[in-house]
């Protein structure tokens, strides 16, 4: 079975990209525990957290916080949660 983030990272996946770099994405996807949930992750195939270093972890947070900063700002939003 593919990966579903694997997916997104090249282009097959279900879900828009928001934003994109060298390391990570954040996309909203189809499939989400609840509406309006918004995707953080890293490009690197990791099924499990312990993969992954803690630069890129610290990376990941920083677009996380980034992203709740827009949501507050732009949309309104009255509060967010980030869950890992």
């Amino acid at each position: 079975m593919a990966c579903e983030y694997c997916n997104i990272v090249n282009g097959e996946g279900k879900g828009v990209v928001l934003y994109e770099d060298d390391r990570a994405i954040i996309a909203a996807r189809d499939t989400v525990l609840t509406p309006g949930q918004i995707t953080v992750f890293p490009k690197i195939h990791a099924p499990i957290i312990e993969l992954i270093s803690e630069d890129l972890l610290g990376h990941c947070a920083v677009l996380a916080n980034a992203v709740s900063v827009v949501l507050f700002e732009r949309l309104g939003s009255k509060g967010t949660n980030i869950l890992v």
